[in-house]
């Protein structure tokens, strides 16, 4: 199973490098189109969003776009093993993984009754709504307490595959959009 990831992985990784910048950012539109569609988007008072990584969609536009909307923003934190959700309030720092984090880590931890609507990231998305992370289970982890809310997998098309190979732990999301 693991060596199966591990494939998938380098499979799609290079797949994601050819895409150019002018075709992310068309998808990037592609997103927000989808998301501002989305009831369950729009009634969201509280998101929790992701600032991406170079090889993932484009999302930096919506977390101002949200802010500028009057949502509440979270944005993932990694502790250690564990990942959290702290609001975002306009600055970033650079966190493990060089990933983007809230400037004020813990000013505001995000709740299971707290939010309304996640975006999730991930190398791959199966049309049943599994996903294959970067595999330290950061995500899984953290979706298993939140179970229970409206969880929307976002990639790009070159990232979408029949079938990912799943693990009892997975958490399919409710919803996968495919730019």
């Amino acid at each position: 199973m693991l060596e199966k990831k591990k494939i998938l992985r380098k499979i799609i990784k290079v797949r994601v490098s050819a895409i150019s910048a002018d075709e992310k950012a068309k998808r990037e539109k592609l997103l927000l189109d989808n998301l501002f569609s989305m009831p369950e988007f729009l009634a969201a008072n509280t998101v929790m969003l992701f600032a991406n990584l170079p090889d993932e969609i484009g999302t930096f536009s919506l977390i101002d776009k949200c802010i500028a909307m009057g949502k509440k923003v979270f944005l993932p934190v990694i502790n250690g093993d564990d990942m959290t959700a702290c609001e975002f309030t306009g600055d970033y720092k650079i966190g493990k993984y060089a990933i983007k984090e809230p400037l004020t880590p813990h000013s505001s931890l995000l709740t299971p009754h707290s939010v309304d609507f996640i975006l999730v990231p991930g190398v791959a998305f199966s049309p049943n709504g599994y996903r294959l992370g970067r595999g330290k289970g950061y995500y899984d982890k953290f979706l298993s307490k939140y179970s229970n809310l409206f969880t929307v997998g976002v990639c790009f098309r070159e990232q979408f595959y029949l079938d990912i190979p799943t693990e009892p732990h997975d958490i399919p999301m409710h919803k996968v959009i495919v730019c």
